[in-house]
């Protein structure tokens, strides 16, 4: 025994060993261990506690959540709880020898929780195992809720430890590291409480005894049950050694040796003596108990499983114990554990067939299966042999342990068979699309039968009579693919010397081979190139969300370096080619050794293309949503001498792509096989892994996505004949991932309603966590809702979410909903379809008073909508009756149904029928408007009803007046004009004569120059009965105005006006403008010169007025339109100024000086600044102005003196001076004469 002690201030922690012996410091007899007891025990197993348990799981009160979390989320919260002060609910003792002072009566048996509800907190969890135990958190004394006395100088520890489901925990060493690891919810603290051992509760021999537990029991071994009371310890909810979460059962009030109950668990497991590297298949058995059960495994290495059965594989050769735990339904468990010894290392590759055409002839194209598993996991090759003849194996167990039959051969053909398109319609039926046969170039169909044994094993196969499908000797390459609705879709190449195509045909069991629409057994053309003649190398996909269906192509050989594409679009019922693309992609090298190659990705509900980059060592891969949205994730360039005959293939639960190759010595030669990897979320790995090291290996044919999570494939060893066809396979590890799915996949619902599909998440391969979910929705219109919007997961659990969708727009929407827990994502589509119906009538209706008119009320299904519409009517206001017959009509998809409308009613008027439609909660509404008139009179109606002209025009209106009933007699016309004035209306003839049945008319003519909207009443009258119409007369003109209407230039130079013309009462026309001027002397022109009007418009024009003569000018500008005519005028001031000196001439004497006055006077009303100079010729004389300008307001005058001064040496004679005055462009000059003596 090793005894380790640590102190820290007053607390002792004692670390056990399995061999602890008791170290409480009290004497406590000796009884029996419960341990030991026969019989099971039931109700609570210590006398002290008077409650009965309630039995759970660890993670029905951690709630698979850690921390605060936890305890928001479980049911359990707020645990047991106390109100005494300074006390703490964990320590409070039941009703047994209580010490002194203790508060009865002690934890209750049930609370309420925080969520309201009632909630049993004594709880018993079976099944389980424990960690190793420490004593800690030593006291001498009782907690205040047991009367804090003495314990008598005993110190007493707590024996404390974790417990933890094996379930969910394989490994308690390495679990619940972080708070977000999920098996830290499969965990919880467990205390045997140092009050209740002081207490004689939990002493030696009791049901808590703390000693007998660690000495009966081995940590990690041992299944025990415990029994205790439920309680949170905020302090330590983020403790690592607390399992991240607050939660205890303290007290622990009894544990037992786990009592084996009537559940009996088994294992079987296949194949019996497994390789490293192959799956084994685990298969557990559980009977008695309730169910249903849950199955839970652990492998022996670290990894587990849930659910039944299960498959693992080992990586490593040597024994491993693989252990099944199996829960029922009343939390009773089992177990049963089974050696596995794994030997070696599994084979790369096996060896399928020995007698193989070379690759290129026998598996060569990737657009038929040449590798296909069963629904019943048997796997079926196809090939063709040196012979030329069709060969099929099979392997009904593991395909890697070699276990393929014999071939089955057909007879030899006249010419060989190549590229065989395997189809596996059933389990008993295969179709074989294959080129060769009666004839080179003759495309055949070859039924198989496969024979089986009652287990669905294959025992051999019957090959049938070819069918030939194109016996033209021009097809080539092959390919098929089975559809969603049973249908095979073959398509091939064909070619002559002026044209390249792919055809196709489409097979089902009641018709045979036709055309796609089912329609002819004449092929469709699909692609076809009269350009480029080289041949197409077809592969053919369809997806597997909304079932259309592409087919690719490139060529054998380039150029073109294209692919091309064509789809097939299914509408829910058929499908129908769309057109061509024939340059989809153009850098793809050639098809010879790297057709264009598909795969589906039933992750990410994509499909996936790969093909070889020209002149590269790249490929090309990229993927192709359900709206056909293409995404490159190209690879980059790889490490080999040169690359040919690669395929993509995806991995069903991990999502990672594999890409297939053989480093070829050569274009279209041979070379060891390998791939490359792309992580899910992550980036390609250049390094090829090499599955064969043969320099001989030539083309690879891979088995297409299925629910294998192998991946699977064919190819060849040898470049002749014959070549070696092996099987060899992928087979990733499984890591924990989910599923997700929904129910139903296709909701119709009714405009304005809603409907839901349940989502389920399924834990795959133990994962637990937290999924997201997020969906987007295609087109928009629909209002959708996920609730709860996250799941979170045990291992092998299940969740759910349910989506709701509604919309008031009829359509087919497409919601993608989107489950994401970090780099784990998974999608999946939900059609939604959303009916309605549309109600349509007349939108009026005439009825004669005392009569009924009738109609038809007509009902159209809108996308799809059936059901049964309920009708109904109503007329507003009273006086009208309306009734439809029948009241409900029944609507298929698409359909339409009428009911027959009557309407009457004795009282003329205008009326509105309401037509309504119900159906569940739609409701459409359709009004018609519903005019009834006498029985025997007339009607007066007009038309138009209104009418415009231009001022000084006129127009006319007709007036047509209607026999209703039996009327006859005359009718006259009369009328009145509001305004009264301005509009002349004369009505020809005044008077007409009506018989029964008959119409008349009248023609009234409308004149006016008086612009105005005027209102025309017409009475027509005969006898006592009278009735108007009413004509609207809009009388339209226009205006025109000036700005400015006072114009100012200077003479000489040029002005402008701006004239706007505006349309009033809806005029619309041309407008000519002229001018007129008073008095001569002004020139004038508009520009434009014409303005086009529209009713309410405007239009404008400038007019520019230039003179050289001052005066005071009127111009008239005029606008003409028709007899319409409008002017306006503008006056024009052309204006200058009068310059003079005074005196004229003047005598000075050589040094003497004078002045001369210059005047400067306004005319026409001139104003400005006027600028001054002057010049003496020849020179001498000093000229200077008392101003050098000088400033004049209209009709003003000023001055300004010129002083002359003759200096001493101013020579004597006769000099001029020119003044000059000048403003603007106005200049004018005047001469004083200097006499110098």
């Amino acid at each position: 025994m090793l005894t380790v002690v640590r102190f820290s201030r007053i607390t002792a922690i004692i670390t056990l060993t399995l061999l602890l012996i008791p170290i409480i410091q009290i004497a406590l007899p000796v009884f029996a261990s419960p341990a030991t007891t026969q019989a099971p025990l039931v109700g609570s197993w210590n006398s002290n506690v008077n409650c009965t348990p309630t039995t759970v799981r660890i993670t029905d009160i951690t709630a698979n959540q850690t921390g605060t979390t936890s305890f928001n989320a479980s049911p359990f919260s707020p645990g047991i709880t106390t109100t005494v002060s300074g006390g703490d609910a964990k320590r409070w003792l039941t009703s047994g020898p209580t010490p002194s002072g203790w508060h009865s009566p002690g934890p209750a048996c049930t609370i309420t929780n925080n969520f309201g509800n009632q909630q049993g907190v004594f709880v018993e969890i079976d099944g389980v195992q424990r960690a190793s135990a420490v004593f800690e958190d030593s006291s001498t004394s009782y907690d205040p809720t047991n009367g804090g006395g003495s314990y008598g100088g005993a110190t007493v520890n707590d024996f404390t430890f974790n417990m933890y489901d094996p379930a969910i925990v394989s490994n308690y060493g390495t679990s619940c590291t972080t708070a977000k690891d999920p098996t830290c919810y499969g965990r919880i603290h467990l205390e045997i409480d140092h009050d209740w051992q002081a207490a004689k509760y939990c002493a030696s021999s009791t049901a808590c005894d703390p000693n007998a537990l660690n000495s009966q029991t081995t940590a990690g071994v041992t299944l025990i049950d415990f029994q205790g009371f439920v309680y949170w310890d905020g302090n330590n909810a983020n403790s690592a050694s607390h399992s991240f979460s607050g939660w205890e059962l303290h007290p622990l009030t009894g544990w037992r040796i786990h009592q084996a109950s009537s559940l009996n668990v088994g294992i079987s497991f296949t194949p019996s003596s497994p390789a490293t590297g192959q799956v084994v298949t685990f298969t557990g058995t559980a009977s008695g108990g309730t169910a249903p059960y849950t199955f839970s495994w652990t492998f022996g290495d670290g990894a587990t499983g849930n659910g039944n059965p299960v498959t693992h594989t080992y990586t490593t050769s040597g024994s491993y114990t693989a252990t099944l735990s199996v829960t029922d339904s009343k939390g009773a468990t089992g177990a049963a554990s089974t050696a596995v010894t794994v030997t070696g290392t599994q084979p790369t590759s096996v060896i399928v067939a020995s007698d193989s055409a070379p690759g290129p002839s026998s598996l060569a194209t990737v657009g038929g299966e040449k590798l296909t598993q069963d629904p019943a996991g048997k796997m079926i090759a196809v090939y063709t042999d040196s012979s030329g003849r069709i060969g099929l194996v099979y392997a009904d167990s593991d395909p890697m342990l070699g276990g393929w039959s014999a071939p089955a051969k057909s007879s030899v053909p006249i010419a060989p068979y190549e590229w065989p398109a395997a189809v596996l319609v059933s389990l008993t039926s295969l179709r074989i699309i294959v080129e060769g046969g009666s004839g080179t170039g003759i495309i055949s169909d070859i039924p198989v039968v496969i024979q089986r044994d009652s287990q669905n094993n294959i025992t051999g196969f019957t090959i049938g009579t070819p069918r030939v499908l194109d016996p033209s000797g021009l097809g080539r390459y092959p390919a098929a693919s089975l559809l969603h609705n049973g249908d095979i879709l073959a398509a091939w190449a064909w070619q002559n010397s002026t044209r390249t195509m792919v055809k196709s045909l489409r097979w089902d069991s009641s018709t045979g081979w036709t055309n796609l629409a089912g329609s002819s057994s004449t092929p469709d053309i699909v692609l076809l190139d009269s350009g480029s003649i080289t041949w197409f190398v077809p592969s053919i996909i369809e997806r597997l969300d909304n079932n259309n269906v592409y087919l690719m192509a490139n060529r054998f050989t380039g150029p073109p370096e294209t692919i091309a594409l064509n789809k097939a679009t299914w509408n829910g019922s058929s499908w129908s080619w769309g057109s061509q693309n024939i340059t989809y992609e153009t850098n793809c090298s050639d098809a010879d050794d790297d057709a264009v190659s598909l795969a589906w990705d039933p992750v990410q509900s994509m499909v996936v293309v790969a093909y070889g980059i020209t002149g590269t060592l790249s490929y090309g891969v990229f993927t192709l949503n359900a709206q056909d949205v293409k995404t490159h994730i190209d690879t980059p360039s790889l490490a080999v001498t040169n690359r040919g005959w690669a395929g993509i293939a995806i991995h069903i639960t991990t999502g990672d792509y594999y890409l297939f190759l053989m480093n070829v010595n050569t274009d279209g030669g041979s070379g060891p096989l390998g791939y490359v990897r792309l992580p899910a979320g992550g980036a390609w790995n250049p390094t090829v892994n090499y599955l064969d090291s043969a320099t001989a290996d030539q083309v690879l044919s891979l088995r297409p996505t299925g629910t294998s999570p192998t991946i699977d494939l064919l190819y060849a060893t040898g470049t002749s004949s014959p070549s070696t066809l092996k099987f060899t396979s992928v087979r990733p590890s499984n890591p924990s991932s989910f599923s997700l799915s929904a129910n139903p996949t296709t909701l119709t619902t009714q405009s304005g309603s809603s409907a839901i599909s349940t989502i389920t998440l399924t834990s795959l391969n133990g994962f637990a966590g937290t999924i997201s979910l997020s969906r987007n929705v295609s087109p928009s219109g629909l209002t959708t809702s996920l609730n709860p919007s996250s799941i979170t997961l045990t291992g092998g659990g299940t969740g759910t979410s349910t989506l709701t969708v509604s919309s008031t727009t009829s359509a087919t929407y497409t919601v993608t909903v989107l489950a994401t827990s970090g780099s784990t994502s998974q999608s999946i589509q939900v059609t939604v379809k959303v009916t309605d119906f549309a109600v349509s009538t007349p939108s009026s209706l005439t009825v004669t008073a005392g009569s009924s008119t009738q109609s038809t009320a007509t009902l159209t299904s809108l996308n799809g909508f059936t059901g049964t519409v309920n009708l109904a009517t109503s007329a507003s206001p009273s006086g009208a009756t309306a009734s439809l017959s029948p009241t409900s009509l029944t609507l298929s998809s698409g359909g339409t149904g009428t009911s027959a409308l009557t309407v009457s009613s004795n009282t003329a008027g205008t009326y509105t029928v309401t037509v309504t439609g119900t159906s569940g909660s739609l409701s459409h509404a359709v009004i018609i408007n519903v005019n009834v008139v006498a029985s025997s009179g007339f009607s007066v109606t007009a038309n138009p009803s209104t009418v415009g002209f231009q001022s000084g025009s006129n127009a006319s209106s007709t007036i047509s007046i209607t026999s209703l009933g039996n009327f006859s007699g005359n009718v006259n016309l009369a009328e009145s004009v509001t305004p009264s004035t301005g509009l002349l209306v004369s009505c020809n003839p005044t008077s007409v004569s009506l018989s029964s049945g008959s119409s008349a008319s009248s023609t009234c003519t409308f004149t006016s120059s008086t612009q105005n909207t005027y209102t025309v009443t017409i009475a027509a009258t005969s006898g006592s009965l009278s009735h108007t119409a009413t004509i609207t007369v809009q009388v339209g003109d226009f205006t025109i105005s000036a700005s400015p209407t006072t114009v100012n230039v200077q003479a000489g130079s040029s002005g402008t006006s701006s004239i706007t013309v505006l349309s009033v009462a809806g005029f619309t026309g041309i407008v000519n403008l002229s001018t007129s001027v008073t008095p001569t002397g002004l020139t004038t022109s508009t520009s434009p010169a014409s303005i086009s009007l529209n009713s309410g418009g405007s239009g404008s024009s400038t007019l520019t007025i230039s003179s050289s003569t001052v005066g005071t000018y009127t111009v008239t500008l005029t606008g003409t339109s028709g007899s319409s005519s409008h002017s306006v005028t503008i006056a024009v001031n052309v204006q200058d100024f009068t310059l003079s000196v005074n005196p004229s001439s003047l005598s000075l004497a050589a040094g003497a000086s004078g002045t001369v006055t210059v005047s400067i006077a306004s005319i026409a009303g001139f104003t400005g600044t006027v600028s001054l100079s002057a010049v003496c010729s020849p020179s001498g004389p000093r000229l200077s102005f008392s101003s050098n300008s000088v400033s004049l307001s209209s009709g003003g005058s000023g001055t300004s003196t010129l002083t002359i001064r003759a200096l001493h040496k101013t020579p004597p004679g006769t000099y001029t001076i020119t003044i000059t005055a000048t403003s603007g462009s106005l200049t004018h000059t005047v001469a004083v004469i200097l006499t110098v003596t």
